[in-house]
């Protein structure tokens, strides 16, 4: 048990330090003052079923409710209520990855983020992107997580450009929670 947990510890450190070099430009701007809005304990989620078109697919979204797990000083851990073994400790983890390495690379470097929600922190939402994996125990590849610039803007906005996209109006990193998950294979077949 202890050895699965540092596992997951491990990859989601992994995850981090891979998403961040992808996720620097989206991240930064020009400014980026703390904001003073607290995240709800519990909040739902626009997610995206990765296997369809989601720009015109509309049954490629759907929702998740999670549970906010972490907070710190540049990031907020939402964690998918379906995933409990994403403990508050590995919520806490990660959080503290992201202050230690992520953030201060990124705002070293370039800028603070833009902070769209007014919270003053990255939402890392920590969840089972349905991917090729997610469908298929033996496919070839997955998603470990992503960036969605459509965040950045209201839903409205979005809607009435693309009727059949969502944005969750925040500065939000998806992350996958079971990227190499294998252990349900025989169940999946």
């Amino acid at each position: 048990m202890l050895e699965n947990q540092s596992a997951a510890r491990r990859q989601i450190r992994k995850l981090i330090r891979v998403m961040a070099a992808a996720l620097t430009a989206a991240l930064i701007s020009c400014g980026g003052d703390a904001g003073t809005k607290e995240d709800p304990l519990f909040r739902d989620f626009w997610v995206i079923d990765n296997t369809k078109n989601y720009i015109t697919d509309s049954t490629a979204w759907y929702t998740i409710n999670a549970k906010r797990r972490a907070v710190s000083s540049h990031a907020v851990v939402y964690v998918d209520v379906d995933r409990p073994e994403v403990t508050d400790a590995i919520a806490s983890n990660l959080a503290a990855e992201f202050d230690a390495v992520i953030y201060p690379r990124v705002t070293q470097t370039f800028a603070h983020h833009y902070d769209v929600d007014g919270n003053g922190r990255v939402i890392l939402l920590v969840y089972d992107i349905r991917d090729e994996l997610y469908y298929d125990p033996f496919a070839g590849y997955y998603i470990g997580g992503y960036f969605f610039s459509v965040d950045y803007y209201s839903d409205e906005s979005v809607r009435q450009a693309y009727p059949a996209m969502h944005s969750n109006e925040s500065d939000l990193v998806y992350i996958d929670c079971d990227p190499q998950n294998t252990a349900d294979v025989d169940a999946k077949r």
